[in-house]
């Protein structure tokens, strides 16, 4: 029987005490553990849980950014745009009624393009109260409103894609400039430590080949606004896993 990867794809490439930092911060540690315990081993004893232990909610497949790895590039979703507000209380009351423990807000799409983000946000972590609550970003948006919402509602994690920083950066991530995303990072982590609060803690994504070229300067520079670094490898989305 071939081998299931689980999470494959994304790298720790941070210290365990950071690691660990930012998962303890985050709060509900019991039902964390109990999570993540289920989550690695009930794929290797074949057994599956009554509900899903996480699930995403794409409550929107627009971007606002045309990055060149994307994977948006070799799929059609064009016809797909915001998610409607009944649709989404429908999955989460669901998601309640089952004990859900995490959430995120996003996969294809960019979250923050949504016009009632907030109102999404504040229903599934503040009214619902699913544990543990985030969501993907290229912080475009992420400006000081924002920021001051997410900390008032208290999601538990942001996830912002920072590949390399100057010009590495720039290049990739164009129009958006490193120095514009490094500023939404540290307005965010502001408010929040100016709150006396924990959360949102910021975790910080990049693609390995391009957070590798300077990785010293990328790390002396990230680790002082972000909780957490992972990495990613650079994926050719044209190519399918074998089955």
């Amino acid at each position: 029987m071939r081998e299931v990867h689980v999470n494959w794809f994304q790298k720790e490439v941070d210290s365990p005490d950071r690691k660990w930092s930012f998962i303890e911060k985050q709060g509900n540690l019991l039902k964390f553990l109990l999570n993540r315990h289920q989550w690695y081993y009930f794929p290797r004893m074949l057994k599956s849980h009554e509900f899903p232990l996480h699930v995403d909610i794409e409550v929107s497949a627009v971007c606002d950014m045309q990055c060149p790895m994307c994977m948006r590039r070799h799929a059609d979703i064009s016809e797909y745009g915001h998610m409607e507000f009944g649709l989404f209380k429908k999955i989460v009351d669901e998601c309640a009624e089952n004990r859900l423990f995490s959430a995120r807000l996003s996969w294809r799409g960019e979250a923050l393009t949504h016009p009632q983000f907030t109102e999404f946000a504040r229903y599934i972590k503040v009214v619902k109260k699913i544990p543990n609550v985030s969501f993907l970003t290229n912080a475009l948006r992420m400006d000081e409103a924002m920021s001051g919402e997410l900390v008032d509602i208290g999601i538990d994690y942001v996830s912002i894609s920072v590949d390399g920083v100057g010009d590495i950066y720039n290049k990739i991530r164009a129009p958006l400039i490193f120095a514009q995303v490094y500023k939404a990072i540290k307005t965010l982590k502001d408010i929040r430590d100016n709150a006396g609060k924990d959360k949102p803690q910021i975790r910080v994504s990049g693609l390995w080949p391009a957070i590798s070229q300077n990785k010293e300067e990328y790390f002396r520079i990230m680790t002082k606004v972000a909780d957490k670094i992972v990495s990613n490898p650079v994926k050719d989305y044209r190519i399918a896993e074998d089955t």
